[in-house]
């Protein structure tokens, strides 16, 4: 019989219900079974360790693109104290998923390019005292963390919500601060971006769209990329953000609108509307008819052309990702926030540490539990 997607997680969400308070070796040789022999999980997939020393360092893996900057962050955080609490030092490494299945971990790991860790994923394997979790880390999360997050045990997400927000955020932030360090580099460049573009602007609103999870994003897709964001939140549309922009301008009365969005044709929709009232990072963006010409979807790539690409386009790749973690920071320094239900809106409310005047959480149509 075969294992469903729907099965693996409810087998997931038991074992750690059943033996969160087992010695860690023993949990750790039933994970293996579990993968290996249940799940079926190929090889590189599987919780391993590195030489035979005693373990020092912890490496969590996350795959590039497939996991987004900040769904991988969010995930770390209860992995981060998971591997602190067993007296592991834990590290993250996210890229391309053929560089683990080659047995090349840490070949670019693209996570040390916006945050600082103690050592880097090629140094902790050069020392031979390591243990690298399975890929995505399923059943290493802090039960303790979850629950004083979220209230449940076996809830390791930050949540896009309007409820209790501050206190919510405050809390998220306590445990973000450990292990998201951003570069000061980073800090630098949106430090410069906020001089120059919001002295004397303020109140600023912060709008976060995510135009691939609203109808008319869902409408661009096929195959196996329609099936996934059918799985993710249904935000409003565009047009429908702009009105209730308009409307926000009578009761929080900002100067300028700081606005992170995927496609150009939304920047020219808000451009049109709030002319030099907004304020954009000028970078990369796809176009609707990028989208409308992909000859494969996304999501049915194979593994080894997304990284011959991506080895192709490599600093191209990585600029993209800064600039993303650059509009992420620099909404979280604004005075007010419209976010839809995605990760980087989370990050950016967790980043802000419920300082916000006061937000605004766009309606998700799904009402998606994971968001």
């Amino acid at each position: 019989m075969s294992v469903t997607e729907n099965m693996k997680r409810k087998m997931m969400n038991s074992y750690r219900r059943i033996f969160g308070g087992f010695p860690y070796r023993w949990r750790k040789k039933l994970e293996k079974l579990i993968y290996e022999e249940i799940l079926k999980k190929e090889k590189y997939m599987v919780l391993h360790t590195v030489g035979k020393g005693e373990i020092v360092y912890c490496i969590f893996r996350f795959v590039y693109p497939s996991m987004g900057v900040f769904s991988t962050a969010i995930n770390y955080l209860s992995q981060f104290q998971y591997a602190k609490k067993e007296g592991l030092i834990p590290i993250i490494d996210w890229e391309c998923e053929e560089a683990y299945a080659a047995g090349r971990d840490g070949e670019c790991n693209l996570w040390d390019y916006v945050f600082e860790q103690e050592i880097t994923v090629d140094d902790a394997i050069k020392s031979g005292c390591v243990m690298v979790e399975t890929l995505g880390g399923d059943l290493c999360f802090d039960n303790k963390t979850c629950k004083e997050i979220n209230g449940r045990r076996n809830d390791y997400r930050i949540h896009v919500t309007q409820e209790k927000w501050r206190s919510y955020y405050k809390k998220a932030y306590s445990y973000a601060e450990q292990c998201w360090k951003l570069r000061p580099e980073i800090q630098e460049w949106c430090n410069v971006f906020l001089d120059t573009y919001f002295k004397n602007e303020h109140p600023v609103m912060g709008v976060m769209l995510r135009e691939s999870f609203t109808e008319e994003g869902n409408s661009l897709y096929t195959g196996m990329d329609k099936k996934v964001f059918k799985k993710h939140p249904l935000n409003p549309d565009i047009k429908d953000v702009i009105s209730l922009a308009k409307e926000y301008k009578k009761k929080w009365k900002y100067k300028k609108i700081f606005l992170s969005a995927e496609f150009c044709e939304s920047i020219d929709l808000f451009k049109a509307e709030f002319e030099n009232d907004l304020i954009v990072i000028d970078k990369e963006r796809n176009t609707v008819n990028d989208i409308r010409k992909m000859e494969i979807p996304a999501f049915e790539i194979k593994q080894s052309a997304v990284y011959d690409t991506f080895n192709k386009n490599r600093q191209n790749s990585i600029d993209n990702i800064l600039t993303y973690v650059y509009e992420v920071v620099i909404l979280s320094k604004c005075d007010y926030f419209i976010g839809a239900h995605c990760g980087g809106a989370a990050a950016v409310l967790t980043l802000n540490n419920g300082m916000f005047r006061d937000i605004c959480v766009l309606p998700d149509k799904r009402n998606v539990k994971t968001y």
